[in-house]
């Protein structure tokens, strides 16, 4: 597993197609660069990042040669890069860092495509901002300018929220993976019965009355099971990194003038949404693209960044569309990429990942009662000052009362 230790101090882990097996420098020859920056406790070993990255990488040219190069990486505190035990070592100003520092490993100085959702576009907007010459593209997946995922999560869909709560309770873990279900994906995809192109005999979605199950019931039958992989692929998280990342995801805020530095650079910059997104509003991410001066916003019928794997095929098409300017593969090659991502899905157990909303939840509400410590800091500082300013008018106003009496 290839790592490097960066000049900041981190440890990083990732990995590259066409990157040589020592894990260094490689696939300057070749046309396209694409780094993808994964979201929230989601290492590059998981399903979706895994097989999007095999089917970009299989993409080849007229002469046999891959397209393009793709890199994934552990943000920190994930898989095999390090977990500082400091909640203030997770920003995103901090995680873009560890990714530039990556590319400057890679020798991509230039020419660099960013894939990245959720945390990650915020992650890639900072990129972007700092060193905008070193990037060809840039493909936000629902991602918003700054903090009001947090407590508006919760606020959007009470229900589905209160559920991730109660999730935590013993013998109610079935919950919990029931709420991450319905914030990832919509609830359409959730309830069409598994069925088609293996998925049944994959997932072992098959009675003998004849019920064909629906994608809900199949994800919540497997969601504990202990003989199924897991969707994460049994990555370590701390628990400080989980929370760190989630602090990272409500802190966040793209700043005007880094806005302005990535409009004006010229980036091509295209943003997907789900229009039932109950993390990232799609009118959150609408804003985004506008400031952003972004070259396209689609909205998909679907939810977070499910829409990964719930709408793969005009997924693909827009990351190719971005990546090399034109749909490279055909439909029968994403639809097949489409089915082979949800076929895993539905195989895959949800152990572990239940928490992760939860995690995000405490960080919003730990964000909104500093941002209310500081509000009140701030009122009680310009009140005893006016109090203070008050208290020497007064006084000054007695004094020249008893003056002029005196006289």
């Amino acid at each position: 597993m290839p790592a490097i230790d960066l000049p900041n101090g981190q440890r990083l882990a990732f990995t590259g197609s066409l990157l040589g097996s020592s894990g260094g420098p490689g696939g300057a020859g070749h046309q396209q660069r694409l780094l993808i920056v994964s979201g929230l406790a989601i290492p590059r070993t998981a399903i979706y990042v895994r097989l999007l990255a095999e089917h970009l990488s299989s993409l080849t040219g007229a002469e046999g040669r891959p397209l393009v190069t793709v890199c994934t990486y552990d943000l920190r505190g994930l898989g095999g890069s390090s977990a500082p035990r400091r909640l203030g070592a997770y920003t995103t100003e901090a995680l873009a860092e560890d990714a530039l520092l990556l590319l400057d490993h890679l020798g991509w100085q230039d020419r660099v495509h960013l894939l990245a959702s959720s945390l990650g576009g915020q992650i890639a907007c900072k990129m972007a901002a700092r060193q905008p010459g070193r990037f060809a593209s840039l493909l936000l997946v629902g991602t918003a300018q700054g903090w009001q995922l947090g407590l508006t999560t919760a606020l959007r869909r009470p229900l589905v929220s209160g559920a991730m709560l109660l999730g935590q309770l013993p013998g109610l873990h079935w919950l919990a993976t029931w709420a991450l279900l319905h914030h990832l994906f919509s609830d359409e995809w959730l309830s069409q019965p598994c069925s088609g192109s293996g998925l049944q005999e994959s997932s072992g979605a098959t009675r003998t009355d004849g019920h064909v199950p629906t994608r809900l019931e199949v994800m919540l039958r497997h969601s504990r099971d202990p003989g199924r992989p897991n969707l994460l692929q049994d990555c370590h998280i701390h628990s400080t990194a989980r929370l760190g990342q989630a602090l990272a995801c409500v802190r966040h805020w793209l700043t005007t003038s880094e806005a302005e530095t990535i409009r004006r650079s010229g980036i091509p910059v295209h943003a997907l949404t789900g229009s039932h997104d109950g993390i990232t509003a799609a009118s959150a991410v609408a804003a985004l693209a506008g400031s952003l001066g972004a070259n396209s916003m689609r909205s998909l019928h679907g939810g977070h960044a499910g829409i990964m794997v719930e709408h793969a095929v005009p997924v693909l098409a827009a990351i190719e569309q971005a990546v090399f300017g034109w749909v490279v593969s055909s439909p029968a090659q994403r639809m097949a990429a489409q089915q082979q991502a949800e076929a895993a899905l539905m195989r895959s157990s949800f152990a572990f990942w239940e928490h992760i909303l939860l995690h995000w939840l405490w960080a919003a509400a730990l964000e909104c009662a500093a941002l209310i410590f500081e509000a009140c800091w701030v009122a009680a500082f310009w009140a005893a000052l006016l109090w203070r300013i008050f208290r020497g008018a007064r006084r000054q106003g007695g004094k020249q009362q008893q003056d002029e009496q005196i006289r």
